[in-house]
């Protein structure tokens, strides 16, 4: 079998098992089923979002995620109709070509890095089916992985245009851009700006012109919201601590700097900064650990052996013991343990980015060999 044929062969695998994905994770919140698990996207049914006379999401009442979300519930309702069956699969369908982009893209990353082979196998990730038909986690890192792949590939304005859509989807891709000026050309940098600019804006300004009032609560609500997940509450012991989310920012910061001063390349400083956000926020989600799954073959092969099953099996029993007689915010809850060791895991990975000369000395100390008296 020639070489092209392998890679061709790998690429349709990685297609067809991200279609294996979407339809596991479809069944998994499949509502009124009895092995149904709890997902955003049945609950944002249950608050109300559909009413006769078709009232418009972001526009006619207030919800909390950014404009290209509003309009995928939108739509999901508008197909759907009255019926929460219809509309949780007008929103599955339109999760699909999500999920076949990033078999795709996640091929692309894996193949670049010569490791073509991980793409099938994290196409299938526990995260990516668990969180898949779960929020917008999936959306969100498609559009980002195809701006990494079009700027890499030369189509510098498709990129940056991409990367703005996917601002409107997770704020968080906003930290991104700096990444993509760092490795940009002087002249280009003032483009790569004008069409992150543009496509962030085409969402967002006609839920700003007909809903001016919209920002503000939505800065405000989540201005307010408490520590969910973070690995810092078993410092602080109270999710409602205004000094634990003080001490966030400066973390996230901190972090975030790092990366941007650290950069070595596009993709591995998209990862490093994506893992900041996510160490130094005071809300880390379980599906936003969807973000990393298809840039896992950039990190040293060894390190993902070892932290990435531990990561995502921790990941998965967050949603799993999150309803139980007991409150899962705070620190000695299974929920809470089970962040912790997941923050752990993301913490080693990220540093055999940042300082793997660190973890080489740490290693060494642990693993040398005691020295004999008198030898």
């Amino acid at each position: 079998m020639s070489g092209r044929s392998r890679i061709n062969y790998l690429l349709l695998l990685a297609l067809s098992l991200s279609v294996v994905s979407w339809t596991a994770s479809v069944l998994l919140h499949m509502p009124d089923t009895p092995w149904s698990i709890y997902s955003d996207v049945v609950s944002f049914w249950y608050r109300g979002i559909y009413e006769p006379g078709e009232r418009s999401t972001c526009v006619d009442y207030f919800f909390e995620y950014p404009p290209l979300a509003c309009f995928i519930v939108y739509a999901s309702i508008s197909i759907g109709g009255d019926s929460l069956m219809n509309y949780y699969l007008s929103f599955s369908t339109l999760s699909l070509p999500a999920f076949i982009a990033l078999g795709f893209t996640t091929y692309w990353i894996s193949n670049r890095a010569g490791r073509g082979w991980m793409a099938p196998m994290l196409v299938l990730s526990p995260s990516l089916i668990v969180y898949g038909i779960y929020n917008f986690d999936h959306f969100f890192i498609a559009l980002v992985t195809l701006s990494l792949i079009a700027y890499l590939s030369g189509r510098r304005s498709v990129g940056a245009l991409l990367l703005g859509v996917s601002i409107s989807t997770k704020l968080i891709s906003v930290f991104l851009l700096p990444v993509y000026l760092i490795f940009s050309s002087k002249a280009e940098m003032p483009r790569t700006v004008a069409y992150a600019i543009i496509g962030a804006a085409v969402p967002l300004l006609p839920v700003i012109v007909l809903n001016p009032g919209w920002l503000s609560e939505f800065l405000r609500y989540h201005s307010t919201w408490y520590l969910e997940n973070a690995w810092f509450v078993w410092i602080f012991g109270d999710p409602y601590s205004q000094s634990a989310r003080t001490f966030s920012f400066v973390l996230m910061g901190y972090l975030i700097l790092k990366s941007y001063i650290n950069a070595t390349d596009l993709l591995r400083s998209s990862f490093t900064v994506l893992s900041a956000f996510l160490l130094g926020s005071y809300v880390f989600t379980p599906q936003m650990l969807v973000w990393l799954v298809p840039l896992m073959p950039l990190l040293p092969l060894n390190s993902v052996a070892l932290a990435y099953p531990i990561l995502e099996s921790s990941n998965v029993l967050i949603i799993l013991s999150w309803f139980g007689n007991y409150n899962p915010l705070m620190p000695g809850s299974p929920t809470q343990i089970f962040a912790l060791i997941r923050a752990v895991a993301l913490a080693y990975l990220y540093v055999t980015v940042m300082e793997p000369r660190l973890l080489e000395r740490l290693s060494s100390k642990i693993f040398q060999r005691p020295r004999i008296w008198g030898s």
